[in-house]
């Protein structure tokens, strides 16, 4: 037997080391990482064609405008294939997360209604503060200057 045998105590002749259980964590992480990436490669990719009939591109740097909107100039229809009550009611439908188009007229300005809709993230109603910054930044984009300004006008009336 050596002398760094003997002075050795049982618990430190047989603990883990730092680096050992680093390489593990690390082993883990890289398995982990390796099963994403296997994961990620076997979800097919949108063929062009159907990129066409939805309105996007492969370029997601950019909101496109969906073929749905192309030509729409009634409000109410606009507000529906532009996704807007998803998260907004009008008259009893759509979906009460963001503030409610029912008598928004009556709470906003028409250059407070212009505003949210091309940069939705600059302000928030009253009591819809945890929200902020919820709706698609581009969401504004999708629509011509047109639609934006026949929404606006519909949205004022609203009272």
């Amino acid at each position: 037997m050596s002398r760094s045998d003997d002075c050795a105590t049982p618990s430190t002749r047989h603990a883990p080391t730092v680096v050992g259980k680093n390489l593990r964590i690390l082993a883990v992480v890289v398995v982990t990482l390796g099963v994403y990436a296997w994961v990620a490669d076997s979800i097919p990719e949108v063929p062009p064609a159907a990129r066409e009939t939805l309105g996007v591109s492969g370029d997601s740097s950019e909101m496109q405008r969906p073929a749905a909107l192309v030509g729409v100039t009634d409000p109410v229809e606009l507000l529906q294939v532009g996704r807007c009550l998803g998260c907004h009611t009008l008259s009893g439908r759509g979906v009460a997360l963001g503030p409610p188009f029912d008598g928004m007229g009556s709470r906003f300005d028409e250059a407070y209604i212009r505003r949210s809709i091309l940069d939705p993230g600059a302000e928030a109603s009253d009591g819809f503060e945890h929200l902020r910054g919820a709706m698609e930044p581009g969401i504004g984009q999708t629509l011509t200057e047109a639609q934006v300004e026949i929404i606006v006008g519909f949205l004022a009336s609203q009272r």
